[in-house]
């Protein structure tokens, strides 16, 4: 059986998803009956299958719930699971319609599970009155009651049957699982009305939800930025690596960042008519170069590739057969092959490029190469360039601005080839890049609203404010010490060297 379902939807029925919709774009919903009797395996739907995203109907109640998260959890085990549907409450100060990201769910024995409130794809489709709400909180029950309740249950904003039953399941496991339920009615005698209503408002809203299904079937178009300073000697074959694909880039963007050398005259005599050519008169840095051709850029997907660094010839087809196939991303990157000195060397098993909810692990270093990432232009406009204020470590800035709110894809081929060693490069020209490091997550720890992923942050500041400032006592360097020990201290953070 494929392992390729990436993201699952569950719903209690089948009333609760656009079948229609769904069918029409060929994607797969099945029973959790027929996924049991082996219906993955049949090559009926052979056409359907081919998706990295698959539907799944539980069935009503907690046993259904349970065994199909068992079921997913043993035959597919995805990155994400978004279990969504309708629920019913008992406050009548929610609106009927409204759409709830729960971050916990409870049982009647007031057991309860924390919830992942991040979503793998995006809710700006749906109209204000349905935008939803969070910090939530859903009871899953084992019988419905439409009068008499419990006083307990008052305690929580939504009932459902299911949720919990699947939490428990996914907890503690590498799945992630999240819960996007709409109101549909107030557990009273106008219930079984209420809900049939609110059967017709889920499924058009779900297409407005799932609306990335409908990005998948044209391939994808590419704008390719170059950033090149004084790379005379490599910027041909860099290109020629573009030009060589077997899935064309429609556009190629060269930003010529205030090169002294004769990079400028290479470059005026290129003449391919996919080639645009920026030229910066002064030396502006990678991050000013990135972003003006960011902003020259005319297709929704951009590709960035350094100029000492080469793609494989299939790169982009393999990264847009990524995209038509798992459409919930809007960044994915491939994974590399390094050369140091024209020698092959393995990468350390840290460096191994993780997929999904990834911001934890780029908090420790950066886990994701420019060039081998592509970027949706949407996330740009909504989470700001590269910042142009870091000389070094902008792409792990850029990184994490990121993964803390977008999932991370990875097409598993080796398609970039990266050389390092050369005496150029910017991690040759900075010491200490960890200052670096640390003034983006001290700029990332106090933008974060949320008091959860400061103390993930707080942790990996500590610790490399401390190997700073153990270095700068070591050299004996005052005003850095100094420095150091204060933004330890501005973080409530006890220091260790005097």
């Amino acid at each position: 059986m494929p392992n390729q379902y990436k993201l699952i939807i569950t719903s209690a029925t089948k009333q609760e998803l656009p079948l229609t919709w769904l069918n029409k774009l060929n994607y797969p919903v099945f029973t959790i009956k027929a996924l049991q009797a082996g219906i993955l395996n049949s090559s009926k739907h052979h056409t359907s299958l081919d998706k990295g995203i698959l539907f799944i109907i539980t069935g009503v109640g907690e046993q259904a719930s349970s065994n199909t998260a068992q079921w997913i959890k043993q035959h597919l085990n995805p990155l994400f699971v978004v279990n969504i549907g309708t629920t019913g409450t008992l406050h009548k100060k929610l609106s009927l319609g409204q759409w709830l990201i729960p971050t916990y769910v409870a049982n009647e024995k007031n057991e309860t599970i924390k919830l992942n409130t991040q979503l793998p794809f995006s809710l700006t489709n749906l109209s204000q009155k349905s935008a939803p709400i969070y910090n939530k909180s859903l009871l899953s029950i084992s019988q419905p009651l439409f009068q008499n309740h419990p006083q307990a249950w008052f305690n929580y904003d939504s009932l459902d049957m299911e949720a919990f039953a699947q939490a428990q399941i996914f907890h503690n496991t590498d799945i992630s699982f999240s819960v996007l339920k709409q109101i549909s009615d107030y557990s009273d005698a106008q219930t079984s009305p209420s809900h049939q209503i609110a059967l017709t408002k889920i499924q058009t809203d779900l297409q407005n939800i799932f609306a990335f299904l409908q990005n998948n079937q044209q391939p994808p178009h590419f704008s390719v930025i170059i950033p090149v300073y004084n790379r005379a000697q490599q910027i041909i074959t860099c290109l020629n690596s573009i030009l060589d694909q077997t899935f064309p880039a429609q556009e190629i963007i060269i930003v010529n960042d205030g090169s002294t050398d004769n990079t400028l005259q290479i470059l005026q005599n290129l003449k391919h008519p996919q080639l645009k050519i920026i030229t910066l008169n002064q030396n502006q840095g990678v991050s000013s170069a990135r972003n003006h051709g960011i902003a020259a850029a005319h297709n929704n997907w951009l590709c960035f590739l350094d100029s000492d660094d080469l793609w494989q010839k299939n790169k982009l087809e393999k990264q847009a057969a990524y995209i038509q196939k798992y459409p919930f991303y809007q960044i994915l990157q491939s994974k590399e092959v390094w050369f140091r000195n024209q020698q092959r060397i393995n990468s350390c098993k840290h460096h191994t490029q993780p997929e999904g909810w990834i911001f934890e692990p780029c908090l420790k270093l950066c886990l994701i190469s420019p060039s081998g990432v592509v970027i949706h232009k949407n996330i740009f406009q909504n989470i700001g360039l590269f910042d142009e204020s870091l000389p070094v470590c902008e792409d792990y800035d850029l990184w994490l601005r990121i993964s803390r709110h977008y999932p991370v894809g990875l097409e598993a081929s080796n398609s970039i080839i990266k050389h390092g060693g050369h005496p150029d490069q910017l991690s040759h020209k900075y010491q200490a890049m960890d200052r670096f490091r640390v003034q983006s997550l001290l700029k990332l720890y106090h933008q974060e609203p949320d008091q959860a992923y400061q103390k993930i942050i707080l942790p990996i500041l500590n610790k490399k404010l401390h190997i700073l400032l153990q270095g700068a006592q070591k050299r004996n360097l005052k005003t850095q010490v100094q420095e150091y020990q204060a933004q330890l201290k501005s973080l409530g953070l006890a220091f260790n060297y005097n």
